[in-house]
């Protein structure tokens, strides 16, 4: 099952789990905000969070992970390029937008790995390493659920942005064409800060 769950900061972020509905246990992917919010509906809804992923080292997608850890106690993991991101404020960009944040603990994932739940093999998560937006951009494809967690590499009738820090238009583009439109068409493509599309609806604008 996936559920999103919009979360407002300085922006307002697609925070997205993935749970698996036998045991309840579940993937939590990019808490940008609004901590409390999230802890509130995982003790409503009964649900273990194992781990949180991040699709990228941006601090709109991260701002909730402090709060988080400190009361669930569970890992967070990023591209192996992320450490920079997270530890940097400038990088990560919460300096330009309101108190530094930084992770120091974090887990890292590569390009291929695949991420499993510890209490069920049935649910797992393909590392697609996508760089563009940033250099550690990753999207973590759920063959099983026909869906992919994109972040801000490619929104529904755009691009994402590659004007930040690390950002290289040349790679975003290799990374969509070559990577992401590159999923079976059917696959549903889940982004930070858009409605939900599908490689289908996107593959001719890049044509």
């Amino acid at each position: 099952m996936i559920a999103t769950l919009p979360v407002t900061g300085v922006f307002t972020t697609n925070c997205y789990f993935l749970i698996d509905e036998q045991s309840s246990h579940g993937f939590l992917i990019d808490p940008g905000a609004e901590a409390n919010r999230l802890l509130r509906l995982i003790e409503q809804q009964h649900w273990t969070i194992e781990k949180i992923l991040l699709t990228h080292g941006h601090f709109d997608h991260f701002g909730a992970v402090p709060a988080l850890q400190q009361t669930l106690d569970i890992p967070v993991m990023i591209h192996e390029y992320g450490k920079t991101y997270l530890e940097d404020p400038g990088v990560n960009l919460s300096r330009f937008c309101g108190p530094d944040i930084r992770i120091h603990h974090a887990n890292y994932f590569r390009d291929g790995d695949v991420l499993h739940l510890d209490k069920s093999n049935s649910l797992s998560l393909q590392v697609i390493h996508t760089p563009g937006h940033t250099l550690d951009s990753s999207t973590l494809y759920s063959p099983d659920h026909h869906a992919a967690f994109v972040g801000d590499t490619i929104f529904k009738g755009s691009p994402g942005n590659d004007g930040y820090p690390t950002g290289n238009g040349r790679w975003l583009m290799h990374s969509i064409r070559s990577k992401i439109l590159q999923l079976p068409e059917d696959t549903v493509l889940l982004s930070g800060h858009s409605a939900p599309t599908s490689v289908q609806a996107e593959k001719w604008r890049y044509a």
